[in-house]
């Protein structure tokens, strides 16, 4: 009589592994689309002919091939030819990028137009995209303390469960009489509480919310930084690299009398060739982007604290500050905050059409003992900072900026985002004294920086989130990567992770509701009272239900992002 109750019990318990193994499928759906992305054969120039080589058997220094339309096998820099690259798996940028000799390309991006040959920099188990696969991997095994919290219940629910099988197969057989009922409650308990839902709880929510981060460029190093982003109250920004692009660029131009722009800027970039600093390349990169011929010059000396000076020719060109004119008898420079006007000796600047403002470094060029003009360079904020701090102030989050810059510009960069709290002028281990200090109020402190200066403060926040661009020591002291320069993809990530531990939480309560309701039917609690119990095969369908209903609520994550 028991045979059709063995048989819908398999049935039931079958499906729902069944039904359950495709939703986890769907859960690691995140890995398989990394794993997709890099093709498994490589185009190598050996002796000038190519030669289809698996991407594994590639070492560093090989020359490869890459056709218009092929996917970049392996991490390498551009020898020749100029292509655009769709690196929207890696960046999340929407436009390709365009590449010339010299660039490097990453595997799994697409080359869009012309074709490129190019070295291998690392082989296939070590590139960024093996990388990324092996961080995901590592988040979805690891485990929150809410899921080892669920690891211990479980460990103490299953003798407990035998326990109660125990007492009522004791209890309805010896003092009941009724041995049938005995042994079809033992039954249904033993199959009704079968901890599958309580298991899955945690690691299906963490699977599908890691899998979604890496989609969107958010790398979650392991399951406990998931549970912490979501914990987190506070967010110190670092200011360069970070808010700001970290990279000069020319904000004005201004010639000064009977000088043109071309004439200004070219006898600037002339000079500034020849010198390694970041503001000087701006000049270059400016004078470059506009099409102006850049003359030759020689003969570079550094003056400290005032500027250069070049030779071209016969000619002097100082390119400086105002100490460095006036010391060789320029002329007398004055910058008027309240007109932006210039003026040296009886040369006037009068103001162009981009703005002056504290955080521009000026820039004075003089050539053969005539002022020139002034170009202003500046670290410009990053086009969406923000926008993303509103949306961190709107999530409820006290934000922070923070830097070793002087307190002007630090300042001039807060107001341009909306920042309301401005830490400046401050050392690396101050800025770790910063965030503890925060921490000692009473604070969840999340640290995001791209630098080596802020490597210490990432280590002692309560979370660590590192720009990707960043430097290597910055990302490995961080539990959150942030690929490419957006810092959007922090409040995704946050957003996520708050998701995230939700999820597992309205799981982790489901499953327990669902065996304190259930385990006392199964049973037959209810007999006396009700006449009802929950038969064996009813009590399967149930313990699959509940596992499937555990792995799909955590699917409702990919909807994030």
């Amino acid at each position: 009589m028991y045979f059709a109750d063995a048989a819908m019990i398999l049935t039931f318990v079958s499906l729902g592994k069944f039904l359950e193994t495709k939703a986890r499928g769907r859960a690691s759906q995140a890995i398989r689309k990394l794993l997709d992305l890099s093709p498994p054969e490589a185009t190598v120039l050996r002796d000038g002919r190519p030669e289809r080589v698996g991407v594994g058997a590639v070492p560093a220094g090989e020359i490869i091939l890459v056709r218009p339309g092929e996917k970049i096998p392996l991490d390498a820099k551009v020898l020749s030819g100029a292509s655009s690259v769709d690196q929207a798996w890696l960046t999340g940028e929407s436009i390709p990028v365009d590449k010339q000799p010299g660039d490097e390309v990453f595997a799994g991006t697409i080359n869009l137009q012309g074709s490129l040959t190019a070295e291998v920099l690392r082989p296939a188990a070590k590139s960024a995209l093996a990388q990324v696969i092996e961080l995901v991997r590592r988040t979805q095994e690891s485990k929150t303390d809410v899921g080892r919290l669920a690891d211990r219940v479980v460990a103490r629910f299953v003798p407990v469960v035998l326990a109660i099988a125990a007492a009522t197969l004791l209890v309805w057989g010896l003092a009941g009489g009724d041995w049938a009922t005995a042994f079809e409650c033992t039954v249904a308990v033993l199959v009704v509480a079968c901890p599958c839902a309580l298991g899955l709880a945690t690691p299906t929510a963490v699977l599908v919310a890691s899998g979604r981060g890496a989609e969107n460029g958010i790398l979650i190093k392991d399951a406990h930084a998931l549970e912490l982003a979501a914990q987190v109250d506070t967010i110190v920004l670092d200011k360069t690299g970070t808010v700001t692009l970290g990279r000069p660029v020319v904000t004005a131009v201004e010639p000064a009398e009977g000088v043109s722009l071309e004439e200004l800027l070219s006898t600037a970039a002339a000079a500034e060739q020849l010198s390694q600093h970041p503001l000087g390349a701006a000049v270059v990169r400016e004078a470059t982007a506009r099409g102006f011929v850049i003359p030759q010059a020689d003969s570079l000396e550094t003056i400290p604290g005032q500027g250069i000076r070049v030779r071209r020719g016969d000619v002097t060109i100082l390119v400086g500050n105002e100490k460095l004119m006036r010391q060789l008898s320029v002329g007398s420079c004055q910058l008027s905050d309240s007109s932006c006007q210039l003026t040296v000796d009886s040369c006037q600047l009068e103001p162009g059409d981009r703005q002056l403002t504290t955080d521009n470094r000026q820039l004075l060029v003089a050539a053969g003992g005539r002022f020139l003009g002034l170009v202003a360079v500046a670290d410009q904020v990053a086009p969406h900072s923000a926008e993303a701090i509103a949306q961190l102030k709107s999530l409820g989050l006290d934000v922070q900026l923070l830097s070793g810059d002087n307190r002007a510009t630090v300042e001039s960069v807060a107001r341009q985002v909306g920042i309301d709290h401005v830490i400046a002028e401050v050392l690396p281990d101050q800025k770790q004294a910063v965030v503890r200090r925060l921490q000692e109020s009473g604070r969840k402190v999340a640290m995001v920086g791209d630098g080596i200066n802020d490597a210490p403060a990432l280590a002692a926040a309560d979370l660590g989130v590192a720009i990707g661009s960043g430097a290597d020591v910055a990302i490995e002291a961080a539990q959150i990567v942030l690929v490419g320069q957006d810092l959007r993809g922090l409040v995704r990530a946050l957003a996520l992770s708050r998701a995230a531990l939700r999820t597992i939480r309205q799981n982790l309560a489901s499953s327990l509701v669902y065996n304190v309701l259930l385990i006392p039917a199964a049973a037959g609690l209810f007999i006396p009272l009700l006449g009802f119990h929950v038969p064996p095969a009813a009590a399967a369908a149930a313990m699959a239900l509940s596992s499937v209903s555990v792995v799909t609520n955590s699917l409702l994550l990919r909807r994030r992002g």
